[in-house]
């Protein structure tokens, strides 16, 4: 389990051995579990981040915040789920959906979106589960060095 509340180093941690637990499981298995962990952390409604992936901040950074909006929340996922063996970054992304009455959907995909993340909180869909009034304005993989 990560520990939300930790300090960041204690809640860097336990992220890591949440990541060394789930590497045993199949993608979809492990695609829930990422799911499940990031439902519990502290989030907030206004956007922290914003769409300027440049100012993203890398893993470790972001779990040194203390609360985490819907963008952070599927950043986290996405980086959950490349630091494991199971997902090949080159088919994950982070992906922004937005209406023409300005909602937005902030999703981490997997798998080339047979496994979407952040869509329902605690779930796993798939990319046909984002409704067709929704268009993609943004997909990005951040680049990071572990």
């Amino acid at each position: 389990m990560i520990k939300w509340l930790s300090d960041p180093e204690e809640k860097i941690l336990s992220w890591r051995h949440f990541r060394k637990d789930i590497a045993n499981l199949t993608p979809e298995q492990a695609a829930k579990q990422i799911a499940q962990q990031w439902a519990g952390c502290p989030s907030i409604k206004r956007y922290h981040l914003t769409q300027a992936v440049d100012t993203w901040p890398d893993p470790w950074t972001l779990l040194s915040d203390k609360s985490f909006d819907n963008l952070a929340r599927a950043l986290g996922m996405y980086y959950t789920a490349v630091m494991c063996e199971q997902f090949n970054p080159a088919e994950c992304s982070v992906q922004i959906y937005q209406n023409t009455i300005g909602e937005r959907l902030d999703i981490a995909s997997l798998c080339q979106g047979k496994y979407v993340l952040n869509f329902t909180k605690g779930q796993v869909v798939n990319i046909y589960s984002i409704p067709d009034q929704f268009n993609l304005v943004l997909e990005y993989q951040p680049n990071f060095k572990i």
